[in-house]
């Protein structure tokens, strides 16, 4: 059976053979072929170079000056990728699409683990390992090493949204369709870079401007983000209030996300009532 994969990639010559290589490892232990689609992002470095080394396909997009991370423009270039997938194989060839990080290493069960998980649940349309070290909500999927089933992204246009929030969209809307979106904990990764050390927190409050986050909500986590760094917290707030940027998302989808923020905050509360009795 076949994956197809895609990296987008920005000067990773040196941490992209990590990656592939462990993709290599947990695809055979899959036994699924995994056909790997990097997108040079206008790299200055080798990144080309090795990625056809490593036997990838790879995508070359122009340097546009600047870093896509944080950006809508990510979206575009993995969009990219998605484009490269459709060009060329057969739609009914594969049941899933794999998205990774340049700098990530998988467990060599990583892949099996995620399979397992959508097949024994059918109503799973996403889901992520989690980075060794770090945090996350069940119920959410980000960052690198997301599986998703073609079906659901063919619902979704085949690609991201070109928004601050292109990666949040998808979880969202998933929800809001009544599917499940999960971590799953048991699958790991090791990031060859500290999680979220590459983060943009004005960006971050940006995006959930455009996602229509209650401030409360917005606040809250900008408290958690203070327990690491006050100026990324700030950040994070001043993004949201002072960037100009207005809700995107559709209508329904706002409704959805704001009722879901306040049940959280609720039980929140809830919980501490709890343990403070």
């Amino acid at each position: 059976m076949l994956i197809p994969l895609v990296i987008p990639a920005k000067n990773e010559e040196l941490n992209l053979p990590q990656t592939v290589n462990s993709i290599k490892r947990m695809s055979a232990k899959a036994n699924y072929d995994i056909k790997i689609v990097v997108v040079n992002d206008g790299s200055d470095d080798s990144t080309h170079e090795v990625a056809r080394k490593l036997g990838c396909h790879v995508v070359d997009l122009p340097n546009r000056g600047y870093s896509a991370l944080g950006t809508p423009e990510m979206a575009s270039t993995i969009n990219a990728g998605f484009d490269y997938i459709k060009e060329n194989w057969d739609d009914k060839l594969y049941e899933y699409i794999l998205i990774s990080g340049a700098d990530s290493v998988y467990s060599v069960d990583y892949l099996e683990i995620l399979l397992d998980e959508m097949k024994s649940n059918s109503n799973i349309v996403m889901c992520a390992g989690v980075n060794l070290g770090q945090k996350r909500s069940a119920n959410s999927v980000s960052g690198s090493g997301r599986l998703i089933k073609k079906d659901f992204w063919d619902d979704m246009g085949f690609k991201y949204e070109h928004y601050y929030s292109w990666e949040s969209y998808p979880v969202i809307y998933a929800h809001y369709k009544n599917y499940e979106a999960r971590t799953i904990f048991s699958a790991e990764i090791l990031s060859l870079r500290k999680p979220l050390m590459l983060v943009d927190w004005w960006n971050y409050g940006v995006g959930m401007k455009e996602n229509g986050s209650l401030f409360l909500y917005v606040v809250l986590r900008a408290i958690r983000r203070s327990k690491i760094s006050l100026k990324d917290s700030l950040r994070l707030i001043m993004g949201y209030i002072f960037s100009g940027s207005k809700c995107r998302y559709p209508l329904e989808i706002v409704l959805y996300q704001r009722k879901y923020q306040r049940q959280r905050m609720f039980d929140k509360v809830k919980n501490r009532m709890t343990k403070i009795e």
